[in-house]
């Protein structure tokens, strides 16, 4: 997973297919508390969706999304499909 335009345009640049975004949003990520680092995911998306601009190269938001309105937001903001682990298990 990738949190910033210039980590999406390295992953373009060595032919990937699409993109995943989000560090340490999920439910039951562990990133922030164990490493220290996290990006608020809307902030994570709307970079990537800017550097993916014109490349034809997907997103897939990968966490964060709590409540059905996150959906709608990730969307906006640029994501092409959006992960949603929680809301459907139940958690």
């Amino acid at each position: 997973n990738i949190a910033t335009g210039e980590a999406a345009l390295a992953l373009v640049a060595a032919g990937a297919d699409a993109v995943k975004v989000g560090i340490g949003p999920g439910s039951i990520c562990t990133t922030r508390i164990v490493a220290g680092v996290g990006v608020p995911q809307i902030s994570a998306i709307a970079n990537v969706a800017a550097a993916l601009e014109g490349t034809g190269v997907p997103m897939i938001a990968d966490g964060g999304i709590r409540f059905s309105g996150d959906l709608s937001k990730a969307i906006v903001a640029g994501a092409s499909c959006v992960m949603m682990g929680s809301m459907f298990a139940g958690t």
